[in-house]
């Protein structure tokens, strides 16, 4: 996706990838609260001992798209962020 030609609000939608470790959904939650979530937080397929989640957030513009970004990344355990 070029960014420069993105419109915001934008919604957004986020693929994240961790281990199985304990208290996962809870810390993704905490880092997207301070956020417009606008599809919850859902554990999506498990491999072994990755898990992918999903999560759809309203982004009011690129920095705050980077913020979202960045607060999930934070955490210990997430793998990716697509």
């Amino acid at each position: 996706m070029d960014e420069a030609n993105v419109e915001y609000p934008a919604e957004c939608h986020l693929s994240v990838i961790t281990d199985g470790r304990e208290g996962m959904e809870a810390a993704l939650g905490a880092a997207l609260s301070p956020y417009m979530v606008t599809a919850g937080l859902t554990a999506g397929k498990a491999s072994g001992k990755y898990v992918a989640w999903r999560v759809s957030v309203t982004v009011g513009s690129r920095d705050e798209l980077h913020a979202v970004d960045n607060a999930v990344r934070c955490i210990a355990g997430v793998r990716m962020v697509l």
